[in-house]
């Protein structure tokens, strides 16, 4: 099985500086200036503030989760849809009306 945490664990152990060099060294001036940000003595960041994954061992962990993503279009600084449904990019459509528009869904319950 592929954990997640592992993946990030690889990531953020990979100290910031030496992506920051390897950027450099590859010309990519334009991510580069991306990442810029200069904070007390931070000159630029790399990884977002407050990322922590979170085991999905429990059906109510999943549905809590699955909620949170498929009703983030309708908060009021997005208001991009007015239902879960409505979001083109959604898996609400398969959840709620078992309709399969994007490739590769499967549901949470085969696992719980």
């Amino acid at each position: 099985m592929f954990y997640l945490s592992l993946c990030y664990a690889f990531w953020v152990a990979t100290p910031k500086n030496t992506v920051w060099k390897t950027l450099q060294h590859g010309n990519e001036d334009e991510l580069l200036n991306k990442l810029i940000y200069e904070h007390r003595t931070q000159k630029f960041k790399i990884w977002m503030d407050g990322f922590d994954d979170v085991w999905l061992g429990k059906r109510e962990i999943v549905e809590t989760k699955i909620n949170y993503i498929h009703n983030n279009p309708l908060q009021a600084h997005w208001a991009l849809v007015e239902s879960p449904t409505d979001y083109e990019y959604s898996s609400a459509k398969f959840y709620y009306f078992d309709q399969k528009q994007l490739e590769n869904l499967i549901h949470y319950r085969g696992y719980f």
